[in-house]
């Protein structure tokens, strides 16, 4: 069996870790669709943005990294965020008031179908953010987590989770995650509870079929919350 260290993600380490959000995403259809917009999107640039401003808040996300000890190849990693742990709540997207709201709202929506998609994905996940992250009180939750597909299977993605639960069982605090159908069951196993969907018909938003020609089909992201455990449980 493989061995593995976990320990803390260093800006250097943005690339190696890009390039695994990028490969692990490979085969979902949500990821797969959004590359077929006018605007390709690309999971990998995106992530090292993502990286980048994850690690200039140490005290608001921590991301680290399980390293594979025979090769010292990185396996994959997390980025574990926290919220009521300080007098300023963590903001996953900051939207400004606008003056003029229903002029600001025709205005917001774009006409190119992936961004259409990007603003009512963002939107719910901006007010399950509200429910689940509520002012005051202590809360982890996981920004990402990415297993290298060479890694799978091997209890990677379990450590990564599993760092994140137990400093939340010590501390008394709520873990949740927004997570893809393809992370839904691995979540399930690690005593997350689903609260809520988002069930998406991505041909509504599809500038193009699927490489194979077929329907992409719907697609459900799920919220899912996860309540400490005692000591003894």
């Amino acid at each position: 069996m493989p061995s593995f260290t976990i320990e803390p993600a260093v800006l250097t380490d943005i690339p190696a870790l890009a390039s695994i959000a990028g490969s692990s995403f490979q085969s979902d259809r949500h990821t797969q669709m959004k590359m077929k917009g006018a605007k390709p999107y690309n999971h990998e640039e995106g992530m090292k943005g993502a990286l980048t401003h994850w690690m200039n808040r140490p005290a608001k996300c921590t991301v680290l990294k399980v390293v594979d000890v025979e090769s010292g190849v990185i396996a994959g990693w997390v980025c574990w965020a926290m919220s009521g742990y300080e007098a300023e709540p963590v903001v996953v997207t900051a939207v400004p008031a606008p003056e003029d709201t229903k002029q600001a709202e025709e205005a917001a929506v774009p006409e190119d179908p992936i961004e259409r998609l990007e603003a009512m994905t963002n939107a719910d996940m901006n007010n399950w953010y509200t429910k689940l992250t509520p002012p005051h009180k202590k809360v982890r939750f996981i920004a990402s987590i990415c297993v290298d597909p060479k890694f799978q299977s091997k209890g990677v993605g379990s450590m990564l989770i599993t760092w994140g639960t137990s400093k939340a069982d010590t501390e008394g605090a709520t873990a949740w995650v927004h997570a893809s159908e393809a992370g839904r069951g691995m979540f399930a196993k690690m005593g997350f509870e689903p609260v809520g969907t988002l069930d998406v018909d991505l041909d509504l938003y599809s500038p193009a079929p699927a490489d194979d020609g077929k329907k992409w089909g719907r697609y459900v992201f799920t919220y899912m919350q996860r309540q400490p455990r005692v000591a003894n449980e």
